[in-house]
């Protein structure tokens, strides 16, 4: 998954960081800019940011996750 491992998290923790919770849904929300102002908002701030795939439910919606290669750029641009 893209979100960060566990390991991360208690390095994160150790550090007194805060922890930004950012659910991927494809489209606007998901796009390269997107990211490229996500990570702007969050440079030179004690932060992470954790990315949660969106998990389909049998409620019809429209709504879907980006692919897990989409979702690793993102997650790259992000950091």
């Amino acid at each position: 998954a893209a979100d960060f491992d566990q390991d991360e998290r208690k390095s994160a923790s150790k550090k007194k960081r805060a922890m930004i919770e950012y659910v991927m849904l494809e489209g606007d929300t998901s796009t390269v800019e997107a990211a490229h102002q996500l990570g702007k908002l969050c440079e030179g701030r004690h932060l992470v940011v954790n990315l949660i795939p969106y998990n389909k439910t049998d409620v019809k919606d429209k709504l879907s996750c980006p692919s897990e290669e989409h979702m690793q750029e993102f997650k790259s641009i992000v950091q």
